[in-house]
């Protein structure tokens, strides 16, 4: 949830955050980055599976202001590993 409140707020540095550092570049790559996202609304997130220190997260959100030219979705998937600090931080995420 955190991770889309700073999309929402165009933070780019907390977004990158939410990622392990192997999959940061998809953060920095994706869409110019967080302050190209569009802004969710109506989001929800639950858990659909884990095991050990992954799991997997399913959101469901209304897409607002979609940059001109990009797929609208109206769900993710995150991909999340526990780090050794406690914190749970994203390895992959889409409509996939």
């Amino acid at each position: 949830m955190s991770w889309f409140y700073a999309l929402n707020h165009k933070d780019k540095a907390a977004a990158i955050a939410h990622f392990t550092p192997a999959a940061a570049g998809m953060m920095r790559d994706s869409y110019g980055g967080a302050a190209a996202y569009p802004t969710f609304s109506q989001l929800h997130c639950r858990q659909i599976s884990s095991y050990g220190t992954t799991a997997t997260v399913l959101c469901t959100f209304t897409e607002l202001h979609p940059e001109p030219g990009t797929q609208v979705d109206n769900f993710w998937t995150l991909e999340l590993q526990r780090q050794p600090d406690g914190r749970w931080l994203i390895t992959n995420y889409g409509t996939g």
